[in-house]
């Protein structure tokens, strides 16, 4: 079930992926030796963004529902014993 997210957090969840999903697709270039206006990162970079900005209050709501079930989950079975 999704919650609604603040105007201002789903943003910065959106951008901090943007910068990730960018950082990827440059990796990839990198790799494989294409440059930075090769129509593959072009599009990879533009359709992410695209994605991200369209669905970015979904894709938000979630990563914070991800984060309440690692959260609780931790709660329930600690890594170290504590």
């Amino acid at each position: 079930m999704r919650r609604e997210v603040h105007p201002h957090t789903a943003t910065k969840i959106i951008a901090a992926l943007d910068v990730a999903a960018t950082l990827a697709v440059e990796q990839v270039g990198v790799t494989y030796h294409l440059s930075a206006f090769h129509p593959l990162i072009l599009g990879s970079v533009a359709g992410a963004t695209y994605a991200l900005i369209k669905h970015g209050n979904t894709i938000s709501g979630h990563i914070l529902d991800m984060t309440d079930y690692a959260a609780e989950a931790f709660k329930r079975y600690p890594l170290s014993g504590d």
